[in-house]
């Protein structure tokens, strides 16, 4: 065994695993018998040896790319841009008062 091999997994690389061989089966590289086969040998996997030997034999998914546009958010970025677009409301009715209380004096 390598390095990477003996090294535990952890929940994310069973899930990763998982992931794959759904979208194996879903292209009918695999059919139903092995793919709950192997799924369940995913989640009782224990290194990267025994996940490696379930997707051995299945293709290298391409890399995932961002939708054209979008660029890479940063979660803070999400998080101000959600905060604003809350507080959008909010803003328009104050300036919509002192428009109106502007008028009217």
């Amino acid at each position: 065994m390598t390095g990477r091999s003996r090294l535990r997994a952890a929940d994310t690389d069973r899930q990763a695993t998982a992931e794959r061989l759904r979208e194996a089966a879903a292209e009918g590289r695999l059919d139903l018998d092995e793919y709950d086969h192997r799924l369940r040998q995913a989640y009782a996997a224990t290194n990267y040896a025994d996940l490696d030997r379930l997707t051995f034999d299945l293709p290298t998914p391409p890399p995932a790319r961002p939708a054209a546009g979008t660029g890479r958010a940063v979660p803070g970025q999400v998080q101000a841009a959600a905060d604003w677009v809350a507080g959008l409301p909010v803003g328009c009715l104050v300036l919509l008062v002192v428009l109106l209380v502007a008028i009217a004096t």
